[in-house]
């Protein structure tokens, strides 16, 4: 059992109605003491409760942050533009650039008004193509060609945050987790912004003739439950582990992770077919080592589970 505990306090989370910042609002939902405001912008956040403000806000402009962040003690970040790989192969500009002008205000605006905790899922784009990558070896060699430029953002974010946390004389406490490949409900299904698990579940649910997936059936992922990545989030909150990077204890085959959906859903694996495909697949693995050590009483979601809730979820919602 995961139970939680959050210290009583004043609390902001940005891209509250996302995945990751809806499975954070569900965890605090009427903690006593516990005041949150759920920034948003497009659309508003999926839980309510007693102690969550809702508030629309534009974060690109410092005058709407000031009133927002004053007598925070700690910011939630999970607020960004998409950059999933279909999204990088038509436009790899614009997502960096609307990133960085929403992480350099967010950041900035916390420590001008005295926040006490800034606390971010950054990623693994940052890596190199390492057989097996340790925290330390975040800036080590050039990310990989396929996400160069999204990879140097994510280390321009991590080296700046650092030095914020690290300021001479005034500190902000930052929290940063690298996880692997996140999936579950509240994600997105359709388009070019659906990730590698919501795609494999919106295609399956159209039941076609065939199936077909581009690379080795033997390629390996290493995926992670959402709701495990609020878990860990706030596990570490009083832990100095960070920056850390989180996972499944193990990785799983492609068809293994195909095949689980299928049978969840119904679907014959038979007609799954695997095609070579024409683009490089980047090829390494990142060590949980420090994760083990830091979190050995964790217990993740099994992905037996955490897909079938992302599965019924998407049944009950889909378009």
């Amino acid at each position: 059992m995961n139970s939680v505990k959050l210290k009583k306090g004043n609390y902001v989370v940005f891209g509250s109605s996302g995945m990751i910042g809806t499975h954070l609002l569900k965890k605090i939902n009427n903690l006593e003491g516990v005041n949150v405001k759920a920034i948003y912008f497009q659309n508003p956040p999926k839980v309510e409760g007693r102690n969550i403000r809702p508030l629309k806000i534009d974060i690109t402009k410092s005058k709407n942050l000031k009133r927002i962040l004053e007598s925070t003690d700690t910011v939630f970040n999970f607020a960004g533009k998409l950059a999933t790989s279909k999204v990088l192969m038509k436009d790899s500009i614009t997502p960096i650039y609307y990133n960085i002008k929403i992480f350099n205000n967010l950041i900035y605006n916390c420590w001008l008004n005295n926040v006490k905790n800034f606390v971010w899922v950054s990623s693994t784009t940052g890596y190199s193509e390492k057989k097996i990558n340790k925290e330390e070896d975040f800036f080590t060699n050039n990310p990989p060609k396929n996400w160069y430029g999204i990879g140097h953002m994510t280390r321009f974010f991590e080296n700046f945050t650092t030095y914020i946390n690290n300021h001479p004389t005034k500190k902000m406490k930052s929290i940063i987790v690298r996880p692997s490949l996140i999936y579950g409900e509240y994600d997105h299904f359709y388009g070019d912004e659906a990730h590698f698990i919501p795609s494999i579940i919106e295609r399956i649910s159209r039941n076609p003739k065939s199936l077909t997936f581009y690379g080795s059936p033997n390629e390996k992922r290493n995926i992670i439950y959402a709701g495990d990545v609020i878990n860990i989030l706030l596990k570490i909150f009083s832990k100095n582990c960070s920056p850390i990077n989180i996972g499944y204890y193990r990785s799983f085959r492609l068809s293994d992770i195909i095949q689980k959906i299928c049978n969840l859903m119904n679907f014959d694996y038979k007609k799954v077919v695997f095609k070579k495909s024409k683009n490089k697949k980047i090829e390494f693995e990142f060590s949980l080592e420090k994760m083990k050590q830091n979190l050995s009483s964790f217990e993740p979601t099994t992905i037996d589970e955490g897909l079938l809730k992302t599965i019924k979820w998407f049944e009950k919602n889909k378009k």
